[in-house]
């Protein structure tokens, strides 16, 4: 559902959402997304777009900014190495 709402903004090529543990709140959402071609736009500009279509609690939390989302063979998302693009990730 919410990479759903991610692939339904213009801006974005591609998504990936995966939890994230926190001590609060349980699992919390964090998106993974490709920006179209020349878009650089912040998290205030995504989460605006997606406050209509998502409840409070799917909205992500944290949102990076990657070249690309890493696939498998199979075309699945391959989520090693997508996660270990989070240290050079720009976080939105």
């Amino acid at each position: 559902v919410i990479v759903d709402a991610l692939l339904g903004i213009e801006e974005i090529s591609d998504a990936w959402v995966g939890p994230v543990e926190d001590q609060l709140e349980g699992q919390i959402p964090v998106a993974y997304i490709t920006p179209a071609l020349g878009n650089t736009y912040d998290k205030k500009f995504f989460l605006t777009k997606l406050r209509p279509l998502l409840p409070v609690n799917h909205l992500p939390e944290e949102i990076y900014a990657v070249s690309g989302i890493p696939r498998t063979g199979s075309g699945k998302v391959d989520r090693k190495k997508l996660l270990s693009l989070t240290s050079t990730a720009k976080k939105l």
